[in-house]
């Protein structure tokens, strides 16, 4: 539904919105009350984020910084949904409701995520695919964040990236 449509190609575009003027007016008994404009909504993106959090990518990027840019997508976007992966896959979405991306970090602190393992991308994507796969269909757009080591097998991985790549809109 909140998807953007073919008509009103300009944003700022209102215009009376007749019909349910009429609709209204007969709650009313005709008299219409109020003069209703209509407005598209602007769409959002519809995302999925794999978050590598490694020992490698946890060298090179600050821990708080990057809490900071999922908390941001978060909050700005339609629908996120956040997968952290090292050995295992982890589904953190529900951390990042917090109101600020402090107190995101502190409830990945409480609940004890593992940070820091060693990186198995093709066996995260294989995980995602067999459990979680309705995280990600065409309509999302995938962002694997990731220094791109990968300690697993490399046809494990060319075999999700290419499921990936198939099922989602854009990665």
């Amino acid at each position: 539904a909140g998807l953007r449509g073919r008509r009103w190609t300009h944003p700022g575009d209102e215009r009376v919105d007749t019909r349910r003027a009429l609709r209204e007016s007969f709650a009313t008994g005709g008299a219409v009350l109020s003069v209703p404009e209509r407005q598209r909504k602007q769409s959002a993106v519809q995302a999925t984020l794999l978050v590598d959090v490694s020992q490698s990518v946890l060298d090179a990027i600050d821990r708080g910084f990057l809490i900071q840019c999922i908390w941001r997508a978060v909050n700005a976007w339609r629908d996120v949904r956040v997968f952290f992966f090292d050995t295992s896959v982890r589904d953190v979405t529900d951390a990042f409701d917090a109101p600020t991306s402090e107190t995101a970090l502190a409830a990945l602190d409480r609940a004890e995520e593992q940070w820091g393992g060693g990186t198995r991308i093709g066996n995260a994507l294989t995980t995602i695919r067999r459990e979680k796969s309705t995280a990600i269909d065409r309509n999302s757009v995938v962002f694997l964040i990731s220094d791109g080591l990968e300690v697993g097998e490399i046809d494990v991985l060319e075999d999700g990236m290419s499921w990936m790549s198939r099922r989602a809109g854009a990665v």
